[in-house]
């Protein structure tokens, strides 16, 4: 970006402390990152955003608010040519939180339009804005509707990131790894928007953009296996092996966290982990702990000596966890089936292994890992932890094949 000062820039990244990174690192752009404390602007974030993009400034911000930029804020950006650098890829769907009923019952009333394609889009009646629906109305006005099949009659409805504003940008780059299990990759195909990878190369003073063959890999990926310590259950005389909880291909995930029958197994699982931290690696201090776990699994398996140590199972683009030495992933992720059948429906046929794998990554490499330091890490659910162990192999003999070509 620094290189190219004649040219407009969106950055979009997780995460607030990123947005201030990169006003820093591009002082001669004066990035402006949006806010929801200027009265100028009514106190809308996304106010603020509008009239930026209408100026013409440089825009540092959030995914969360990026996904409210409406039409008039798309015919901003096509005027003023803006490109597109998306930190981590933006999830393309947003669950909504009005009724199946509800939204029926505003089709049926004009509030929605359907689209060609079955989804819906919002009308311009102010009535929607002013009752309990403004806040719907808002979203909406930047979203296209789509319902969801659950079966028995049941359906969701999402709101998902139009084409329109993918394509509204001269270039876009997604600084992301294994984008091909990710919805954002999923959502441009089915959009038939073309893509190409390309990879990052270190010079002398900085890193840079490079044809893939060309890219730069870390020489520690060499020792991968040496420096990623996975718990196998071994030599612990005595003691029950950890792993033996997470032996089936669905333990430890949502839904057996929901299921009661699993209660007894939950709770080994809680005990599993309070041996791991307290005990296997009692020499490790708390502060250098960090665990993981579905949302609806913290509170079942939170213990003393690791609960603070918390990180959300599918963090990512955060390099506040670098400290952290001894891992443990209590989850084994899946896609949203629903979401699953979207896709195939639509002629995408989703990797869950792949998208599992990405996931995981994502999250160990928030660890000590990310600085070529040893980590030391506990994935009871037998699925996760053979993916993370086959492709420490696989990128093991692809940087020995390179080095050797």
């Amino acid at each position: 970006m620094n290189d190219n000062k004649d040219k407009k820039f969106i950055y979009v990244t997780p995460y607030l402390s990123e947005t201030k990174r990169i006003k820093d690192a591009c002082p001669d752009l004066h990035f402006v990152e949006p806010s929801k404390r200027n009265p100028t602007y009514g106190f809308s974030k996304k106010n603020h955003t509008a009239e930026l993009i209408k100026d013409g400034y440089n825009v540092a911000t959030t995914h969360a608010s990026f996904r409210h930029y409406d039409k008039e804020m798309i015919d901003d950006i096509i005027s003023h040519g803006y490109i597109l650098i998306m930190d981590e890829c933006v999830d393309m769907f947003e669950k909504n939180p009005v009724s199946d009923k509800d939204i029926i019952a505003l089709q049926k009333g004009g509030y929605f339009k359907t689209n060609d394609d079955g989804s819906l889009t919002v009308t311009d009646d102010e009535d929607m804005r002013l009752y309990k629906y403004g806040e719907l109305w808002t979203v909406a006005d930047s979203h296209n509707l789509i319902r969801i099949d659950e079966g028995k009659d049941k359906g969701v409805y999402y709101w998902v990131l139009p084409k329109e504003l993918i394509e509204a940008f001269d270039d876009v780059y997604v600084l992301t790894y294994l984008f091909s299990s990710q919805s954002t990759c999923h959502m441009i195909e089915m959009y038939g928007i073309d893509y190409e990878y390309i990879g990052v190369k270190r010079t002398e003073e900085r890193f840079e953009f490079c044809p893939v063959e060309e890219m730069t890999i870390p020489e520690y990926v060499e020792h991968l296996a040496d420096m990623i310590h996975i718990y196998d259950g071994r030599n612990i005389p005595r003691k029950r092996d950890l792993n033996l909880v997470g032996k089936s291909k669905t333990a430890l995930s949502m839904g057996w966290f929901d299921n009661n029958q699993h209660r007894d197994n939950v709770i080994q699982l809680k005990n599993n982990l309070f041996n791991y931290f307290n005990h296997l690696m009692e020499d490790h201090p708390c502060r250098e702990r960090m665990w993981a776990t579905h949302k609806k699994g913290f509170s079942k398996l939170r213990g003393a000596g690791y609960t603070k140590g918390y990180v959300v199972f599918n963090e990512r683009a955060t390099n506040k966890y670098a400290h952290k030495r001894v891992l443990a992933y209590c989850s084994n992720v899946y896609l949203n089936t629903s979401l699953k059948i979207y896709y195939m429906k639509n002629g995408i046929d989703p990797n869950e292994d792949e998208y599992a794998l990405s996931t995981l990554i994502q999250w160990i490499w928030r660890s000590a890992i990310r600085n070529g330091e040893e980590i030391w890490i506990y994935i009871p659910s037998k699925r996760m932890r053979e993916l993370l162990q086959n492709w420490i192999k696989e990128t093991q003999a692809k940087y020995n094949e390179n080095k050797t070509n």
